[in-house]
């Protein structure tokens, strides 16, 4: 009987403990999206990865532009007459080579656009984050969450200028 007195006891003292705890975390919100597009980090890795994208597209396009080439002169041997049936079968298959070579090449081109914005973005995510954690610490808020991921808000605590503030963004 005495062990179980001390055991109830000892879990009012926990619970004491804890419940006063439950009621002071804070949830604050910010905007995510006008934080990061106002970064001028961001405006960068948008630029550098747009001249990139540019760089890409012009390759792909100079190799469907021979494609094409190689296409209009085989069909111009066609209609003239000078092309034996080996020789258009030889063609067909360079045609379908190059289609394939492109369509390979437009899937890497697209990996590689993939992989330059993650190793672009990564310093900007980092910095963000850090940021995040700075003002949760001196605001004493539990949570930040993204403001388009509230399903409910009457009021609370709005944190996207203390974010901005941390991070230099006007």
């Amino acid at each position: 009987m005495y062990t179980v007195k001390s055991l109830v006891a000892a879990m009012l003292l926990c619970f004491s403990l804890i419940l006063p705890n439950v009621g002071q975390a804070q949830i604050a919100f910010v905007d995510m999206e006008q934080i990061i597009e106002n970064m001028p980090d961001y405006k960068r890795v948008k630029s550098e990865l747009e001249s990139y994208q540019k760089v890409l597209q012009k390759q792909l396009q100079a190799e469907e532009k021979k494609m094409q080439d190689y296409y209009t002169s085989i069909m111009q041997q066609a209609q003239a007459g000078t092309l034996s049936p080996a020789q258009e079968k030889e063609a067909q298959a360079k045609l379908e080579k190059m289609q394939q070579d492109l369509q390979k090449k437009a899937g890497d081109a697209e990996k590689q656009i993939f992989d330059k914005e993650a190793a672009l973005s990564k310093p900007l995510y980092d910095k963000l984050n850090t940021a995040i954690k700075t003002v949760a610490t001196a605001n004493k808020y539990s949570y930040i969450v993204d403001k388009k991921l509230l399903l409910y808000s009457d009021g609370g605590i709005d944190a996207t200028a203390k974010l901005k503030s941390q991070l230099g963004i006007p």
